[in-house]
């Protein structure tokens, strides 16, 4: 069915029109034009090259768009290649051979429109990051301090000027070196992570402060000579690791709701050792990877909680001079424990601890096998050995303080999951949580 011949009439005169007035003025005017199928576009704004991942044939002339670069290219001559934008240094013509600031130097001068204060910028006017940053950075723009513990002179370290809840620190300690992690402003309470090469195979672990009273909460069987390891301490809501020379997998992964914000810093129990190592400390955003229990335990809590005899979980020990590190525990367990504190004493509420007993790949020879020290845990008197839902049961029993997802992690959590722990967080610890956070928390291994 072809077209009526009015219409047909009505579409030669209008293209008939537009030749000539092509033919003309050199004008023809069109909406838009196609040029070899999808090769160029152009329209009244605009004209739209195809993108191409390699050279076309070279001519004087040439233009076109390389998607894989990207930059426009054109050819002066047929046989060099310039980049239209963005331009090439040496391309830039008529550019000065050097660059005197007398030019400018009138706005950068009193009144001027981008003043420099006299002597220099201003501590205030840096930038204050909050992670990924080094100590000794933030000592220089005047976010850290140097603290002398008022209860023990002998304890100095690098600390952060602001509180914070979750971080953690990373440095290189050597023996007496200590990561301090929500120090109180009166010194009395907080979190360490610590070497120390006296104690008999757990040289490397972590301990809170509350009030002056003193409590392990986990150590490595370990026996550490005096030279200096890379070491991380991360603190993430109720979960505290301990790293050494591993920064992705913890040695000891802890469980306290004791403490909630505070100080971040590092240092030592030894002025007149290694405190150089606190300017290289580094703030960090806390790890994510948890320690991996192999047993559970209820034991007894022994202790007087100081610093010479803190409340502990009772753990089997049978102590031996050794050569090269000296005391040893060759029943030595990596463990960690949860032991609630009293707020106002710092002493346990609790007459019995959990015990979550680690997996230790690389354990040191001198020590006995991981199995014949679980034997002698076993059979100690007041010891009873739990299975993975019996410990968590309790743990919520002995810490109100616990929310389930302070235990266990969910990969997909929902929108009410989330919500739900974030306003526990801030009715139960008065710490606020944006939501993005709170996803990751959930979705975090807890070492349960």
């Amino acid at each position: 069915m072809g077209y009526p011949n009015g219409i047909l009439k009505r579409m030669k005169k209008a293209l008939a029109k537009k030749l000539l007035n092509f033919l003309i003025d050199g004008v023809l005017e069109v909406n838009e034009i196609k040029i070899g199928g999808k090769t160029i576009k152009i329209d009244a704004n605009s004209i739209t090259f195809h993108p191409l991942t390699s050279n076309p044939t070279l001519e004087s002339g040439k233009t076109w768009f390389r998607s894989d670069i990207p930059a426009m290219l054109y050819s002066p001559d047929g046989i060099n290649i310039r980049k239209i934008h963005p331009p090439d240094w040496n391309d830039v013509v008529n550019k000065p051979s050097s660059f005197p600031p007398s030019s400018h130097a009138s706005s950068h001068a009193s009144g001027g429109s981008d003043p420099i204060p006299e002597g220099g910028i201003a501590r205030s006017q840096l930038e204050y990051p909050t992670e990924n940053v080094n100590l000794g950075y933030l000592l220089a723009i005047g976010k850290a301090q140097f603290r002398v513990r008022a209860n023990n002179l002998e304890q100095v370290g690098l600390f952060t000027v602001d509180t914070f809840n979750d971080k953690a620190i990373k440095a290189f300690l050597h023996d007496q070196g200590h990561f301090f992690a929500r120090q109180s402003n009166d010194d009395n309470s907080m979190y360490i992570a610590h070497i120390n090469t006296t104690y008999p195979t757990m040289d490397f672990g972590i301990r809170k402060q509350v009030n002056g009273s003193e409590t392990i909460l986990g150590y490595e069987a370990i026996d550490l000579q005096d030279i200096a390891y890379l070491c991380k301490f991360s603190l993430n809501g109720s979960i505290l690791k301990a790293y050494r020379d591993d920064m992705t997998t913890p040695k000891i992964t802890a469980t306290d709701t004791s403490l909630t914000s505070g100080f971040f810093g590092c240092g030592t129990a030894d002025q007149l050792r290694h405190n150089v190592n606190a300017y290289f400390g580094e703030l960090l955003p806390p790890g994510s990877l948890a320690t991996k229990p192999i047993a559970y335990f209820e034991t007894p809590i022994v202790g007087s909680g100081t610093a010479e005899d803190p409340f502990r979980p009772q753990i089997p020990e049978e102590i031996v001079e050794h050569p090269v590190y000296g005391r040893t525990n060759q029943l030595s367990l990596s463990f960690s424990a949860l032991i609630p504190t009293d707020s106002a004493t710092g002493k346990p509420i609790h007459s019995t601890a959990i015990v979550r007993v680690f997996e230790q790949p690389n354990r040191q020879t001198h020590l006995y096998p991981i199995e014949k020290c679980l034997d002698a845990l076993r059979d100690m008197r007041g010891v009873r050995e739990l299975n993975r839902g019996e410990a968590i049961a309790l743990a919520q029993k002995i810490d109100d303080k616990l929310h389930l997802h302070d235990l266990i992690s969910i990969p997909k959590p929902d929108k009410t999951q989330i919500k739900e722990y974030i306003d526990w967080r801030m009715s139960t610890h008065k710490v606020e949580m944006d939501v993005k956070n709170a996803e990751r928390y959930i979705q975090e291994d807890k070492g349960w």
